[in-house]
């Protein structure tokens, strides 16, 4: 993100998590933006000491605002926030969670507003996070019933995520009371 002689980008070459630092062309000065012990991406400069970007936090993507050094989220703390927009006025979000399927939403106030008319019926569960040994967090899918069978999901890797987003094999399994263990390496 470029900006009024600012350049903006994520590097983790001072932690072990990637974080955003702001680099001023003029002077050659570097600072982290925003130091958090989170993953941080997609940062944008929306107003001078304004700033949009993205943070992981159990593997949800996670639309923050940052103004006057303080961090607002301005997305659900679970789910998967892809993009988001500031310019029509309240956050306008490309987002999902383990019940609505990737869609434009409006964040007003911590809730979700569709964009458009959702008519598919989700019968996904809410994730149940479980952290590894290493500290990775795993996701449990139980449908409401006992589960009449198991699946261990094991996804493409070795930087793939699974996050509490919807996931139509997992909408799936669950029709047919089948429980998935989604798991991050």
């Amino acid at each position: 993100s470029e900006r009024n002689g600012h350049l903006l980008f994520a590097s983790n070459h001072e932690s072990d998590y990637s974080q955003i630092y702001r680099l001023d062309l003029a002077s050659g000065s570097l600072k982290p933006l925003h130091t958090s012990p989170n993953d941080q991406h997609s940062s944008v400069e929306q107003a001078p000491g304004e700033y949009t970007f993205r943070v992981v936090v159990d593997n949800s993507f996670v639309a923050m605002e940052l103004r006057n050094g303080k961090c607002y989220p301005l997305s659900p703390p679970v789910g998967v926030a892809y993009g988001l927009s500031l310019d029509f006025g309240a956050p306008l979000l490309v987002y999902a969670n383990d019940r609505l399927p990737i869609s434009l939403s409006w964040s007003i106030n911590g809730k979700l507003r569709p964009l458009l008319p959702v008519s598919f019926e989700s019968h996904q569960p809410d994730a149940i996070p479980i952290k590894n040994a290493s500290g990775m967090t795993n996701f449990l899918y139980l449908p409401s019933k006992t589960p009449r069978g198991w699946v261990v999901w094991l996804h493409g890797g070795p930087h793939e995520q699974v996050s509490p987003r919807f996931n139509l094999y997992f909408d799936f399994f669950a029709r047919r009371n089948i429980a998935v263990y989604a798991i991050n390496y």
